[in-house]
């Protein structure tokens, strides 16, 4: 095959510049006392970076979970508020990110004032019924669920004089 006469081949005489970014997906739905997965992307990387990150100017601490092409890491904060989170390699540092961590909900359940008067103040079981998968799908499972079957009582075949079942 015979090469084309209209190509011409270039060569450069300075050097080319790469530029590496770092860039942080800012972090949402952050509950304070929470873990919460930090990720991000890493660009025009040739070598895995040790990357450290800030946390509101905080000491810097290793950034686990680094590849080639980004991180994915978890971290916690354990109070609610405003923050920054910086991500760096040392010599490359990304876009500083804002994010906000809610405070946590309480999840724990006040018991009655009547149950708390006689001394119940642990719940021990509750359930909302907000899935079938609660209930033993049949008289034979031991485990598992939330409820369970129990064979019918037999019920009563006459009344006694005060209108109350007999027991036989």
């Amino acid at each position: 095959m015979a090469a084309n006469a209209s190509v011409k081949t270039l060569s450069t005489q300075g050097a080319v510049t790469v530029v590496k970014t770092i860039v942080p997906v800012t972090p949402s739905g952050v509950v304070a006392g929470a873990s919460f997965t930090f990720t991000g992307a890493l660009n025009n990387y040739s070598a895995i970076p040790t990357l450290v990150y800030t946390v509101s100017g905080a000491s810097a601490a290793a950034l686990g979970g680094v590849t080639l092409s980004g991180w994915s890491t978890t971290i916690t904060i354990a109070a609610s508020g405003n923050y920054t989170i910086t991500v760096s390699d040392g010599t490359v540092t990304g876009v500083t990110t804002s994010f906000t961590v809610q405070a946590a909900q309480n999840t724990q359940i006040t018991a009655p004032a009547q149950a708390a008067a006689v001394g119940y103040t642990t719940l021990l079981f509750n359930s909302d019924f907000t899935s079938a998968n609660e209930v033993a799908p049949n008289g034979s499972a031991t485990s598992g669920y939330n409820w369970y079957w129990q064979p019918a009582r037999r019920p009563a075949t006459s009344l006694s004089a005060r209108g109350l079942p007999r027991r036989r």
